[in-house]
């Protein structure tokens, strides 16, 4: 069986104010789902940490089900979810922060997608990723100026791991909304901003970016959608997880060649220099060999690499400073290896999976469809290639779903065209200065007597046989005659040159409001919502 190498994709978020992006459309999404059970049963007799995939998959299914309902019925009622044993698993995740409207797309088309196709809807709760920022830019006017401003909702922790991240200062979270309310009352009305930190003010945890999951999800019920969220921490903590780390343990060096590979071969294709996108390359240090997993334990406050040795007799699991060291016995069953994986992380160890093993996990064990943002869309090629070479089958397909939407505010005229013509204007002054009266006579503008003159020269002078004879005359005579026209036009260039200053000032004004980066709370739910279902009707 052969499956074509990585080929270039040029993904891109959909360019214009409520655009859409799907792939495939929803209707086809059964077919994704039904392909997806096909390409299962080819991997059936493959043994993943002692169990056949099919079993795994199905403790992975059991594990993500119970999590999810245990965790959100904390806050949830789930009376009328109902799951059957032949009920799909739609799943799609994103990390818990305050993200744009186009992340926020892709659970609005979980939700479509799971009534579609009859399937339970699961949001991944990527919680085992880092505090990336306790702020968000807000759109801020100052006289006649609009700018961004940078308002936090909380300081920088020591520790900043989403899932064990707290709240640091608990007056500069309360006052956050009234902060953010100052600045964006003057551009929109009704942001579901209060609401919703509200929702996450009153969340059953500490954990900040559980709240912020808490408070969306329940926005998402009452808007009508239907579905579990499972923080992506609690499902590292499950049998079904190690069984697949104790996998990638016992076949360490493999895995290590093919998970190269693919990331060298995804460079390559894409013309990437960046080692660090879409993932670095793993590492062998001695004999250790590096794993695509994170660690850390109560003494590392950062998170480290995590690294495997291989022996005749046992797994040796380490982190790079080599702050443990963890031993198991390959004479051990693998259920006995599982067990006590999973009983170091009850303990002080904590083992977590990179952004590649996440996707590799998600799709090929707790789901039937996963449904990717344009990011995850790119970097799951190498994904698809890792799983073919390691597992010798076709990789389940996925989706890819976003959206483009700016702020419902009053946009500044589109100054482009103006900008581009008096930077041509002004050029023309400079080197070409007869183009620009011929263009001011295009406007309407009657020349004086003496421009008009000059013009006539200039005309003459261009047709000049020393052009072609005396070419350093001919140059000088032309540069005086520009300069007799630019005198002629004494303010032309300070005017032009103010006139274009105060028009970028406006088209960036323009282009700071059109952002598709702001933060989806800045929306009205009620606008907000509308779009997103519009673009789900989008053919």
């Amino acid at each position: 069986m052969n499956q074509a190498s990585i080929n270039y994709r040029k993904l891109q978020a959909p360019p214009g104010n409520g655009d859409c992006f799907i792939e495939p459309p929803i209707s086809e999404s059964q077919s994704y789902i039904h392909a997806n059970h096909q390409r299962f049963a080819a991997f059936a007799d493959i043994e993943i940490g002692g169990l056949s995939f099919t079993a795994l998959r199905q403790q992975a299914r059991d594990e993500i089900i119970t999590a999810g309902r245990e965790h959100t019925q904390t806050y949830l009622d789930l009376t009328h979810t109902e799951v059957i044993e032949t009920t799909s698993i739609v799943l799609t995740g994103h990390q818990p922060t305050l993200f744009h409207a186009g992340v926020w797309f892709k659970n609005f088309c979980l939700d479509h997608i799971a009534k579609h196709t009859q399937s339970l809807a699961i949001n991944l709760i990527i919680d085992h990723d880092l505090v990336k920022s306790t702020s968000i830019k807000v759109p801020s006017q100052t006289g006649n100026t609009v700018t961004l401003k940078t308002i936090a909702y909380d300081v920088t922790a020591a520790s900043n791991r989403i899932e064990t991240t707290g709240i640091q200062d608990e007056n500069l979270f309360n006052s956050f909304p009234q902060r953010v309310a100052d600045q964006l009352n003057v551009f929109v009305e009704d942001p579901l901003l209060e609401s919703f930190w509200k929702l996450a003010q009153q969340a059953p945890t500490d954990i900040i970016g559980h709240k912020f999951s808490h408070a969306r999800h329940q926005l998402e019920h009452r808007l009508g959608m239907n579905s579990l969220d499972v923080p992506f921490s609690t499902l590292c903590r499950g049998a079904s997880f190690a069984r697949l780390l104790l996998h990638l343990m016992k076949n360490a060096a493999r895995f290590h060649k093919v998970y190269n590979a693919a990331i060298c071969e995804y460079r390559k294709v894409h013309r990437i220099r960046n080692p660090g996108h879409p993932a670095p390359e793993l590492e062998i240090l001695s004999d250790r060999i590096e794993l695509p997993l994170w660690s850390w334990t109560s003494s590392t406050a950062q998170r480290q690499r995590l690294f495997c040795q291989v022996t005749a007799e046992q797994l040796i699991l380490s982190d790079l400073p080599a702050s443990f060291e963890l031993r198991l016995d390959l004479a051990a069953s693998s259920s006995e290896c599982v067990e006590q994986l999973q009983a170091w992380q009850q303990t002080d160890i904590q083992f977590r999976s990179r952004a590649l093993l996440t996707s590799m996990f998600s799709r090929l064990l707790l789901g039937d469809l996963f449904i990717h943002g344009i990011g995850g869309g790119k970097y799951d090629q190498v994904t698809d290639q890792i799983i073919f070479e390691f597992f010798g089958q076709q990789p389940p397909l996925f989706s890819i779903a976003t959206a483009t939407l700016g702020l419902p505010v009053p946009l500044p005229n589109d100054g482009s065209t103006a900008i581009a013509a008096a930077t041509v204007d002004l050029r023309h002054l400079q080197f070409a200065p007869d183009k620009y009266l011929r263009r001011l006579e295009q406007l309407g503008i009657i020349l004086d007597a003496q421009q008009a003159a000059l013009l006539i020269e200039k005309q003459q002078l261009l047709k000049d046989s020393r052009a072609m004879t005396d070419k350093q005359a001919w140059h000088q005579a032309i540069e005086k005659i520009n300069q007799d026209i630019r005198n002629t036009l004494p303010a032309a260039a300070a005017q032009l040159e103010s006139h274009r200053q105060q028009m970028e000032i406006t088209q960036n004004e323009r282009t700071l409001l059109q952002s598709r980066e702001f933060p989806f709370l800045l929306f009205p739910l009620k606008t907000l919502a509308t779009l997103l279902e519009t673009g789900l009707k989008t053919p």
